[in-house]
This record gives structure tokens, C-alpha cells and sequence, in this order.
């Protein structure tokens, strides 16, 4: 099965998906909440927007690329947001 978007990095795979289904509201990413047990999606744009940001936190806070940057956390939405933002 052909690629939605050409990409030859995981960065490019990510901006390519996001400007894809820019506007759709389309979930990127959904996650059961522990408290209520309710399934909550996080739209492309919401994701992008979170990554944007953290991407900005990370490097106002000294982390340039070929920094080394390690995750340790439970599998939740801020995994792949940290993830995206690192790369």
C-alpha cells in the first residue's frame, strides 16, 4: 500500500500528515482517560499545535539538534508528542 504522504524521515512523515488533514479535525491520536474511561481523540491540528510547543519549550531551554533526550513515561498522548518534538 502506496504512502498518504512522501516522506524519507519520521519529521517529514509527521509535517506531511499534518498539513494532509489540516482543517478535517481528523484524530491523530486517541486515548482512554483513566478517570472518566472515555475514549478522547486529539485532532492533527491539536497535535501539531502540542508538538509546536514543546518543540519551543525544549529549545528556549538550551536542547539543540544532536542533543540527547530520553523519555520515560507510560504510554499517554505526551509520549508521542515529546517524541515528534524531539526530532
Amino acid at each position: 500500500m502506496p504512502a498518504l504522504v512522501p516522506f524519507r524521515t519520521i519529521p517529514e512523515m509527521f509535517t506531511g500528515l499534518v498539513g494532509h488533514f489540516d482543517g478535517q479535525q481528523r484524530p491523530a491520536l486517541a486515548f482512554k482517560d483513566k478517570k472518566t474511561k472515555a475514549w478522547t481523540d486529539i485532532s492533527y491540528e491539536q497535535l501539531r499545535d502540542d508538538v509546536h510547543a514543546f518543540a519551543g519549550f525544549l529549545h528556549a531551554r538550551g536542547i539543540r539538534a544532536g542533543d540527547r533526550v530520553a523519555i520515560l513515561a507510560e504510554n499517554r498522548p505526551e509520549w508521542a508528542v515529546t517524541d515528534y518534538a524531539t526530532q
